[in-house]
Order: structure tokens, then sequence, then C-alpha cells
């Protein structure tokens, strides 16, 4: 038969292992949560899917404060022929430059941070920025709205498409370009509330730089009229 004062001090060694496991979950958890909030600021910025004959030149551009781990964010590209992922990538161990943007894109595009498998499907399609890793997000895994982070859904003279819509940007209009366009999808100014599809503008392709073109400094020629102060 077993002591007493063993079986006492049998249960107190159970309790600090159970204590102890308890205490790392809870700070594990913790760190995870903290990992996703200081990046839940981060967002698509602009988006080019689509260019005159083949497209070498698709890219997506992330922006956020300057030198901000993106670690615990995978961008998802969802097609809209089915509403399933078919590619993602993870962003653990990067993170944006010096003025806060982060670039992924096809091989000749500037300042590109990661090389694109391949092209972006033109539309009527989604990307999306979600916390997690690309592990969850096997080619053919259907698209949700839990951990979103900020999405666009776009397309090229293409009909809306609802189910996207729905999950990503419900109640706005679905973005829209001339297919075969030299243009891209460029949010105004940089940055913005998630998900907000009026914020995005057609323009001349500016990949790792600002939306917002900085003032030349050029003279202003008056047609009419005049400036009083």
């Amino acid at each position: 038969m077993q002591h007493p004062v063993f079986c006492l001090k049998l249960h107190s060694d159970l309790f600090q292992i159970f204590r102890m496991k308890k205490l790392l979950t809870l700070l594990l958890a913790c760190l995870g949560a903290g990992v996703f909030a200081q990046n839940t600021n981060v967002r698509i910025n602009e988006l080019d899917p689509d260019q005159i004959s083949v497209d070498l030149s698709d890219f997506i551009e992330l922006y956020g404060s300057p030198n901000q781990s993106l670690d615990g964010l995978v961008l998802v590209f969802i097609t809209g022929a089915s509403d399933h992922s078919y590619i993602a990538y993870d962003l653990a161990g990067y993170s944006t430059d010096d003025a806060g943007f982060f670039v992924l894109g096809m091989s000749g595009v500037p300042n590109v941070d990661i090389v694109l498998q391949s092209p972006i499907e033109n539309g009527a399609d989604a990307v999306v920025l979600y916390q997690g890793t690309a592990a969850a997000w096997p080619n053919g895994t259907l698209a949700v709205s839990d951990m979103v982070v900020d999405a666009i859904v776009y397309g090229t003279e293409n009909a809306e498409d609802a189910g996207l819509m729905a999950l990503f940007a419900s109640g706005q209009v679905q973005l829209n370009d001339v297919n075969n366009s030299t243009t891209s999808f460029s949010r105004l100014p940089d940055g913005g509330l998630p998900s907000d599809l009026s914020s995005y503008f057609i323009q001349e392709p500016t990949p790792g730089y600002s939306n917002s073109p900085a003032c030349s400094g050029a003279e202003v020629l008056i047609q009419s009229g005049s400036i009083e102060q």
C-alpha cells in the first residue's frame, strides 16, 4: 500500500504539471493573438491581374506599417468559377519595406518580394488576406468569411460573382476593369478600411510605390479665371 505522504506528493506534482500546461497553452494563445492583432492593419493596396496579350506583369501589393512583420498572414487567391482557392502564399518570415509596401508578382515586376508561381486569374475572382497559414488553404478549399483581414473582389468585364461578394464585400459593387488593360486596381489613399471596394480606382500600376503621386512642384498654367489668396 502507498504511503499517504507519497500519494499527496504525487498528487501535488501532477497538479503542478497540469497547471504549467494550462499556463503554457494560455501563453501560446496570447502570443498567437498578438501576432494576429499586430497584422490586422495590413491591406491589399493594389492589384493588376490582367495586361495586354500575355499576363507577364501580374502583381498584388500589400501595405502596412514600415518594416512590419507579416507573420500569421496568408494571401489566398479564389477563383470565381467555383469560389474555391487555387493557390495560397504563406507570408510568415516576411515583412513590409521601409515605406510599408510588400509585392507578390511575376518575375519581371519591379520591387517583387515573392515571385508568383502562376498568373493571377482575371475574374470574376477574389484575393483574400487571411489570418492563418497556407497549410490551412490547400488548392480547392472553399472560401470562407472567417479570419479575413482584407479582401478584394474584381472582374475584367465579368458578371458579378454573387457568392464572393456576399462573403467579402456585401452591399458593395464588384470592381471592374477593361479586359487586357494597362491599368491596375489601386487604393487611394494607400491603406484604408478592410474590404472597402469603394477605395479602389483604376490607374497606372505602381508596384512597391504609393498610389498617390507626389506633387511634382511644376508650375500651374491658369486657362481662365484667377486665383485669390
